[in-house]
């Protein structure tokens, strides 16, 4: 439904799990071993948010393939 709204800017946003929705442009820090995820603006401003380690372990094989091919 974002995407649908947001358009183009739309395709940032990723569902993980039930409970989050994410702007991919400000994935900080994925760190598998805490679950954690850190969401920054690299100003100064950061959000550590806790999710399951299976949607943490696929989020960083998804940020992996983007970076990967381009």
């Amino acid at each position: 439904m974002i995407g649908d709204q947001l358009g183009d800017e739309g395709s940032n946003f990723i569902r993980l799990g039930r409970g989050l929705i994410i702007n991919l442009e400000f994935v900080y820090w994925v760190d598998i071993t805490k679950q954690a995820l850190i969401l920054s603006d690299c100003a100064g401003c950061y959000h550590e948010l806790s999710a399951s380690r299976e949607v943490l372990i696929k989020l960083k094989a998804y940020i992996d393939a983007i970076v990967k091919n381009g």
